[in-house]
Order: C-alpha cells, then structure tokens, then sequence
C-alpha cells in the first residue's frame, strides 16, 4: 500500500514499542479502508433519543491529528490533560494526542475527593499541560 510522504501507519514501530504493550513483539497491523469504522459516539440527546455517530478510522484520525497539531500547538515532548470519563467523547480525543508524539493524561473521577488541589497536583506530578482540558465548574471551584 503506498502512503504519501510522511504519513505512517499506526502501527509503524515506535521506540520503545514493545515495552509500552508488555511484550517483545508489536500488535500485528491489519491495514483497513479509510472509511472503516473505528468507533461509535453517541449524540446527548438533548433534542430526542441518542444519535449513533460513525467515524471512520480516516476521517477523525485526521481531523484529531488537524485540530491538536494545529489548533493546539501539541507535539512531541508535550503533555496532553484531559479531566473526563473514557465514556465522553473527550476520551477519544485524548487519545488521538498520541499522534502528535504527546503523552496523555487522563483524571476520571471526583477532583474534589482528596481536596479541592487533586487536579493540580496531578499536573505537578505529571509535568507542564498543553492543553490543560477541564470544564468551566472546575475553573470555577478554584475561584
């Protein structure tokens, strides 16, 4: 399958590849169309039943990697924080981060449970966000 010039597949090997899944060899690479489905989201339905929404390994694989290289600056060497559930959206996007060379951080759960500084902390012991993904009521509990 021939790409255009820069473009890898996701499963070009990284360094330190195998360590990352625990292994000695890397996940074996099944190449697929680029309107395969990748995964569901789901609407809100705040203007009736839940939506189902397609996306295809293609399109918001390069529509994350637009929006964090460009959008947000995000690239390797970089930290990458989200204050979400892996069942919102937000999960998804975090994790396309990984194709810009960032690391990801993800915080599920109350930020409130051990003190009102959870999320900050985490932040301390993680190194300098970029972008920094929290709602507005955690803003405004730190006022």
């Amino acid at each position: 399958m021939a790409l255009p010039l820069g473009v890898a597949l996701p499963c070009d090997p990284l360094p330190g590849g195998p360590a990352l899944v625990g292994g000695t060899a890397l996940p074996e690479c099944v190449p697929v169309p680029f309107d395969h489905p990748l995964y569901i989201l789901f609407s809100s339905g705040t203007t009736g039943l839940p939506k189902p929404i397609v996306h295809g390994h293609g399109g918001i694989t390069v529509e994350h990697l637009k929006a964090l290289t460009l959008h947000h600056d995000l690239g390797p060497g970089d930290r990458f924080f989200w204050f979400s559930t892996t069942g919102w959206m937000m999960w998804n996007y975090l994790v396309s981060g990984l194709l810009t060379g960032a690391g990801v951080v993800l915080f599920d759960g109350d930020p409130t449970a051990d003190g009102m500084a959870t999320l900050w902390d985490i932040a301390a012991d993680t190194g300098g966000h970029r972008p920094w993904g929290v709602g507005p009521i955690s803003h405004a509990v730190c006022q």
